[in-house]
């Protein structure tokens, strides 16, 4: 008798358990779905830049020359799916200096891969208003919700020449040379960019 009674006792129990720690788990999935929408929406920007475009969210890009035309990219997705016709607004703002701070706000609609494009040039201006970091700040909104995307770059000279030197036959450092000696120049170069870049230098006596 007893033991029947444990029996049913203990099947009940486990019920009531079971009541219980469904509710909790059906919690916790709604709250991973719920998680998973607010971070569905994304916006990344990148430039030309391949390889290092800074492609992914907070990312910097390799540098620019003060001649080169910046092509800015913001792919807006939902779900991973692109989403098409909207907005992006590109914020780009200068390097402060004590001259003048460049500022100013661009609007470009998605197209049906759902990236918005823009380009734009450096003012050719003083380089010390335009050499620096330069710091692009995207926003887009999509059914009440917004998602926002920061890329950095540089803008200097690419190649810079660091020291220009006389040398001799052995590789040596010389200031003076007699006649039909033999002369040769030492240049010491600096590369900026995470790339390698092909150089032409023009050297005349």
């Amino acid at each position: 008798m007893y033991p029947k009674t444990l029996r049913k006792l203990s099947i009940m129990l486990f019920a009531a358990i079971l009541l219980m720690a469904v509710p909790q788990l059906l919690s916790i999935n709604f709250q991973e779905v719920s998680a998973y929408e607010e971070k569905s929406l994304i916006l990344d920007v990148f430039t030309q830049k391949t390889p290092f475009n800074g492609c992914g969210l907070n990312r910097s890009s390799d540098p620019f020359a003060p001649y080169e035309v910046v092509k800015l990219y913001g792919n807006l997705t939902y779900n991973g799916h692109p989403l098409a016709k909207v907005p992006v607004t590109f914020n780009i703002m200068g390097p402060p200096n004590k001259l003048y701070n460049y500022t100013f706000e661009v609007t470009r609609e998605t197209n049906e891969s759902g990236i918005a494009s823009l380009d734009f040039s450096f003012p050719q201006a003083n380089d010390t208003e335009i050499i620096g970091i330069w710091t692009v700040n995207a926003v887009a909104e999509y059914k009440g919700r917004s998602a926002c995307d920061i890329l950095t770059f540089r803008v200097d000279w690419i190649i810079k020449i660091l020291s220009v030197k006389p040398v001799n036959s052995t590789g040596h450092y010389q200031r003076v040379f007699g006649i039909g000696g033999e002369m040769g120049v030492e240049v010491t170069l600096r590369n900026i960019a995470r790339t390698f870049q092909n150089t032409t230098l023009f050297i005349g006596f």
